[in-house]
Protein backbone atom coordinates (compact mmCIF):
# COMPACT_ATOMS: atom_id res chain seq x y z
CA UNK A 1 0.00 0.00 0.00
CA UNK A 2 1.42 3.53 -0.64
CA UNK A 3 2.22 5.66 1.76
CA UNK A 4 0.11 9.33 2.15
CA UNK A 5 1.90 12.14 1.52
CA UNK A 6 1.45 14.59 4.11
CA UNK A 7 -0.77 17.89 3.57
CA UNK A 8 0.38 20.95 2.77
CA UNK A 9 -1.25 24.27 3.32
CA UNK A 10 -0.54 26.34 0.24
CA UNK A 11 1.50 28.78 -0.19
CA UNK A 12 0.65 31.87 -2.17
CA UNK A 13 3.07 33.20 -4.77
CA UNK A 14 4.48 37.00 -4.01
CA UNK A 15 2.61 39.72 -5.47
CA UNK A 16 5.70 41.01 -7.77
CA UNK A 17 4.11 41.62 -10.81
CA UNK A 18 1.25 43.78 -9.17
CA UNK A 19 3.36 45.56 -6.84
CA UNK A 20 6.35 47.31 -8.44
CA UNK A 21 9.54 48.66 -7.49
CA UNK A 22 9.24 52.84 -7.57
CA UNK A 23 12.16 55.51 -7.80
CA UNK A 24 12.19 58.25 -6.12
CA UNK A 25 11.36 60.69 -8.65
CA UNK A 26 8.30 58.06 -9.79
CA UNK A 27 6.61 58.82 -6.14
CA UNK A 28 6.77 62.54 -6.74
CA UNK A 29 5.13 62.32 -9.70
CA UNK A 30 2.93 59.78 -8.74
CA UNK A 31 1.36 62.03 -6.12
CA UNK A 32 2.17 65.29 -7.54
CA UNK A 33 4.41 66.45 -4.75
CA UNK A 34 7.33 68.22 -5.37
CA UNK A 35 10.45 66.47 -5.32
CA UNK A 36 11.97 68.90 -2.70
CA UNK A 37 9.53 67.91 -0.54
CA UNK A 38 9.46 64.35 -0.33
CA UNK A 39 13.14 65.07 -0.29
CA UNK A 40 12.35 66.94 3.50
CA UNK A 41 9.83 64.51 4.39
CA UNK A 42 12.19 61.49 3.68
CA UNK A 43 14.93 63.47 5.84
CA UNK A 44 12.92 64.23 8.38
CA UNK A 45 11.50 60.09 8.48
CA UNK A 46 8.21 61.09 7.43
CA UNK A 47 8.32 59.83 3.80
CA UNK A 48 7.62 56.61 2.59
CA UNK A 49 10.13 53.96 3.37
CA UNK A 50 12.50 53.70 0.46
CA UNK A 51 15.57 51.82 0.56
CA UNK A 52 18.67 52.62 -1.66
CA UNK A 53 19.35 50.27 -4.50
CA UNK A 54 22.94 51.26 -5.48
CA UNK A 55 22.54 54.85 -5.80
CA UNK A 56 19.11 55.24 -6.27
CA UNK A 57 15.91 55.28 -3.40
CA UNK A 58 13.33 52.84 -4.57
CA UNK A 59 10.06 52.00 -2.75
CA UNK A 60 7.01 49.36 -3.33
CA UNK A 61 4.09 50.99 -4.88
CA UNK A 62 1.77 49.38 -2.20
CA UNK A 63 4.11 51.01 0.78
CA UNK A 64 3.78 54.11 -1.00
CA UNK A 65 0.11 54.35 -1.51
CA UNK A 66 -0.31 53.16 1.54
CA UNK A 67 2.00 55.80 3.19
CA UNK A 68 0.71 58.64 0.94
CA UNK A 69 -3.46 57.44 2.25
CA UNK A 70 -1.94 57.67 6.03
CA UNK A 71 -0.46 60.81 5.05
CA UNK A 72 -2.78 62.85 3.40
CA UNK A 73 -5.89 61.23 2.41
CA UNK A 74 -6.77 60.96 6.14
CA UNK A 75 -5.59 64.23 6.91
CA UNK A 76 -8.02 66.82 8.77
CA UNK A 77 -8.06 70.04 6.85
Amino acid sequence: MPKSQPARAPVAPAPIADDPWLYFEDVAVLFEIEPRTLRHLRASKQGPPFIKVGRRLRVRRSKAEAWFADKYETASA
